[in-house]
């Protein structure tokens, strides 16, 4: 991604395209009194810059898409639990979790300290990013694909990434000792915090302990 920004392929890409589409101009315009030949020889130029650009964009996408999925593979057999949540004294409603291909995959009335909630997924997949969603005076209404949805001014809008912030070090653990891996948002009026944690179960009595936790907060009662 880094390497895409630095070089602008598409911005490059259009430059070249301005200047095939300028040799034309010159060459219709030019008529006799210049070169057929060399103008010939700009527009071949520029059409072979134009066409090495795309190749080298093509192969740095694919590159990019390549090494974005061996990071994704991390997560193979790991199934996470959410946690949603808010800061002291702040409340959203109308709240939606969008993961990184645009999917719903939770809705509430209301995010708020005092009333945390944890959930699964039966897709059990960690998300790239989570975008967060909330509006002001919300209407819940039938959404397209069943379930709650809710209409109203969106006043809150974020997107934060998920995937690329687990260490690897947290994932080794839950596969040499078991637990589950929990994804903890917590809502701020500003924008979403990330915390993550193990959850695994106690050795004596029927409770969960929470280990290695890190992120943007630390705290494990949840």
């Amino acid at each position: 991604m880094t390497s895409l920004t630095r070089s602008h392929p598409g911005r490059r890409r259009r430059g070249l395209l301005k200047a095939l589409n300028a040799a034309c101009l010159a060459n219709r315009s030019a008529g006799a009194s210049s070169s057929p030949t060399s103008t010939m020889h700009r527009i071949t130029a520029i059409t072979l810059a134009l066409l090495f650009s795309i190749a080298g964009c093509d192969s740095t996408l694919q590159r990019s898409s390549g090494a974005s999925d061996a990071r994704q593979s991390r997560f193979d057999g790991i199934a996470p639990i959410f946690g949603a949540d808010a800061v002291p004294g702040a409340e959203m409603r109308g709240v939606a979790y969008y993961d990184d291909r645009g999917v719903t995959i939770f809705g509430s009335g209301l995010i708020a300290r005092r009333n945390r909630i944890l959930f699964s997924l039966s897709n059990g997949r960690v998300p790239r990013s989570m975008r967060v969603v909330w509006r002001a005076n919300p209407k819940p209404v039938w959404g397209k694909n069943g379930g709650i949805e809710y209409e109203g001014p969106i006043i809150g809008d974020y997107t934060i990434p998920v995937a690329e912030r687990i260490p690897d070090e947290v994932l080794n653990d839950i596969r040499a000792k078991g637990g589950a891996l929990r994804l903890k948002f917590r809502l701020k009026p500003d924008g979403v915090m990330l915390g993550w944690d193990i959850e695994r179960r106690a050795p004596i009595g029927d409770v969960s302990i929470h280990e290695m936790p890190g992120g943007d907060f630390l705290e494990t009662r949840f």
